[in-house]
């Protein structure tokens, strides 16, 4: 039988592509996470220990965040630094964080594997 899910993410970007907000649920809790006018991430962790309140984490404006296993945050990607999610809720600071690179005919992001198709080819 399959793992089933490991998590639900909501990933905002603004118009121009930069993260802007994060909710996301895992077995372990649950996270939000937004960036503030001073360079610095905010949010709230909920688990079974109760709630941490992140506060003041330093934070670049082109940043990233990458989520343990999540494609939509890697494509999202800007390369660069960033936070790195687990799905224990634990976040560190990463430097290297690669862009989403190569592009598809449509200019989205290329992902392993990925298929699409159109959608009014549907039957």
């Amino acid at each position: 039988m399959g793992e089933g899910i490991r998590s639900s993410l909501l990933l905002e970007l603004d118009p121009d592509g930069r993260f802007s907000h994060l909710e996301l649920s895992t077995g372990a809790g649950l996270l939000t996470l937004h960036p503030e006018g001073d360079g610095t991430l905010h949010g709230n962790a909920v688990t079974a220990d109760g709630v941490q309140h992140v506060v003041g984490l330093l934070w670049d404006a082109d940043g990233s965040v990458l989520l343990e296993g999540s494609a939509v945050c890697r494509a999202a990607a800007r390369g660069g630094n960033g936070i790195a999610i687990g799905l224990d809720l634990g976040l560190r600071r990463i430097d290297d964080i690669p862009g989403h690179g190569a592009t598809d005919p449509g200019g989205f992001p290329s992902l392993d594997e990925a298929v699409s198709w159109p959608l009014e080819l549907e039957v």
